[in-house]
């Protein structure tokens, strides 16, 4: 497993030549904006994490943590545009409560002071891509959505999974659909 705080958009910035050679993004429950609650849960994060089972991946320098700060996020992307090559699709998550991880639902609770439309981890106004097109809704919690919990041999999906089959494969089957459609008719 691999986590970075420099995702896609900053690839994208940073090599504008390997750029040209994208023609979509899609970001699925992405931390676009960051979240209000990254200051909030720094030194829970550092802890828990620090025990967590995920044995492949190296320990990490606390930047991914820190570059989920609302003000990060916010001042890199106002001073970095991202690329008009490049086509942009978001598909966000929000659900409502009954619906939250128990592990989720302190995020939750802090979130719905913003707004109630959050996935636990995140505000569904900052999962969007400044200028991508809309794609959807999940109406589920943030681990739901991003996480490998089909994977029933991972010890993850037994620590925190709610266990029920989440149709991960039919919405990316979905996306990639609609985005393929979408590409091929802007080109005629």
């Amino acid at each position: 497993m691999f986590f970075s705080r420099y995702f896609f958009l900053h690839f994208l910035v940073n090599f504008p030549g390997l750029a040209q050679h994208v023609d979509a993004v899609v970001s699925v429950a992405g931390a676009i904006n960051g979240s209000p609650i990254a200051n909030q849960v720094d030194d829970i994060y550092s802890k828990l994490s620090a025990n967590l089972p995920f044995s492949e991946c190296e320990p990490g320098d606390g930047g991914a943590l820190r570059s989920l700060k609302r003000p990060i996020r916010l001042t890199w992307l106002a001073n970095n545009p991202l690329p008009t090559s490049v086509k942009y699709y978001s598909v966000v998550s929000f659900t409502g409560r009954d619906r939250i991880n128990r592990w989720l639902t302190n995020g939750y609770d802090i979130l719905k002071t913003i707004d109630p439309r959050n996935d636990g981890l995140l505000l569904f106004s900052d999962q969007v891509i400044p200028g991508a097109v809309l794609l959807g809704y999940v109406n589920d919690d943030h681990w739901e959505v991003v996480l490998p919990f089909e994977d029933n041999n991972s010890m993850l999906s037994e620590s925190i999974s709610k266990q029920i089959s989440y149709p991960r494969e039919i919405l990316l089957h979905t996306i990639i659909l609609f985005v393929s459609e979408n590409l091929n008719s802007s080109e005629g």
